[in-house]
């Protein structure tokens, strides 16, 4: 079978301290998943000091045409896109274009006299001054105030109308001066539109398109050959389909619109647009774990990604919302969680998670939604990953 982990060896497990009984445990955990039905198609991927122990897929990319789950498979990352993103805005600091504690109103005037709710909806909104302002600190943080309106709350439906295909992301900053925040800066932890911002001030301060400087800078240096906002014509075989959780299982999503996927979006989602491989991913998670390096190319300092990955939610800080996801901090642009791992998720079932004590990174990647379907399964995952390190 074809290995695609470009550049990344291949050993086994126990030549880098790993169990291959536990490994595969694990496998037959997630095979199980596909064999009740509960998974179209998985892949699953363990690497320990920069070797990849472990890389399996199971099922179907796409169970109805019956093409298999493959190691070059091609998924929809989704909020897997906001720590690629925050590296991108943490190139930036290391040049000296900007501060994390500057306001995000200097480079984004839009933003200058936003208000923040307080109750009712329609002409009789209320709304108050910010208690005080939003800084670039609390976008990779998510303490901004911005949501993205998943509740129902009349501000919430405000934040709903946001985001589209169809705009730029300038355009979607115009939108903001008709929007309060939902809560003060500084105030709380809440999942929301802030990376999207944050890829917007990309563009500010480096002159270039997001995807332009993601790919000079981050996907070209690192080899990340299959990482886009769209996906080209002569890769659309390799795109899994989306599955929805029913009560009867599962079932294929919304079909493709491959006019849509094959062409570069006029919104480039840096909260949540981007396209990738297992293989593409696991490189910018070996950078990181390297602290910043990879194969001679350095993308950031070693302080920079000590920075990152250290937590930013002061005891102050309301994180309730943040314990839903299991979290148990936040850094910049990255979750914390318990057994020492840090990384993040997409809502279509992608994970990845580094844990820098061990030197592992483990993923487990499918294309399901919603991102709630099977918590158990996750945490088995990184459970098992983690009694596999014998050494």
């Amino acid at each position: 079978m074809p290995v695609f982990s470009q550049g990344l060896p291949t050993i086994d497990p126990e030549s880098v301290g790993l169990s291959s009984q536990q490994l595969k445990l694990m496998t037959t955990t997630v095979q199980t998943f596909v064999d009740q039905g509960k998974l179209a198609g998985v892949t699953t991927m363990v690497v320990r000091k920069g070797k990849v122990a472990h890389f399996e897929t199971y099922g179907f990319r796409n169970k109805e045409s019956a093409q298999p789950m493959t190691q070059d498979t091609i998924f929809r990352i989704y909020s897997m896109t906001k720590p690629i993103t925050s590296v991108a805005v943490m190139l930036l600091h290391e040049q000296g274009k900007l501060q994390l504690d500057d306001p995000v109103s200097k480079y984004m005037p839009e933003l200058k006299d936003l208000k923040v709710y307080v109750s009712g909806a329609g002409k009789d909104i209320v709304v108050e001054s910010p208690n005080r302002e939003m800084t670039v600190r609390h976008l990779l943080n998510h303490t901004s105030g911005l949501i993205y309106g998943w509740g129902d709350s009349p501000v919430d439906r405000m934040y709903g109308s946001l985001m589209g295909r169809n705009q730029s992301l300038s355009e979607m900053m115009a939108k903001f001066k008709h929007i309060p925040l939902r809560y003060h800066p500084g105030e709380k932890w809440a999942y929301g539109v802030s990376t999207d911002l944050l890829g917007y001030l990309v563009e500010v301060l480096s002159g270039m398109r997001l995807d332009q400087f993601l790919n000079q800078h981050i996907f070209t240096p690192l080899g990340m050959k299959d990482t886009a906002f769209y996906v080209p014509e002569e890769k659309i075989e390799r795109l899994a389909t989306i599955y929805e959780k029913d009560q009867d299982g599962i079932k294929a999503g919304e079909p493709v619109n491959f006019d849509h996927v094959t062409k570069s979006p006029k919104f480039l989602s840096g909260g949540g647009g981007l396209y990738s491989t297992a293989s593409d991913y696991i490189r910018f998670a070996q950078m990181l774990l390297n602290r910043g390096e990879l194969d001679g190319m350095r993308v950031l300092t070693v302080e920079t990604v000590e920075l990152m990955i250290k937590n930013h939610i002061s005891p102050e800080v309301d994180f309730e919302q943040g314990r839903i996801y299991m979290l148990e901090g936040f850094g910049l642009g990255f979750g914390i969680w318990p057994l020492n791992l840090k990384g993040w998720a997409g809502i279509a079932n992608t994970y990845f998670f580094i844990n820098f004590e061990t030197e592992t990174i483990s993923m487990l990647w499918t294309q399901l939604r919603p991102s709630e379907a099977y918590p158990m399964l996750i945490f088995g995952f990184t459970q098992l990953v983690g009694q596999s390190v014998i050494e």
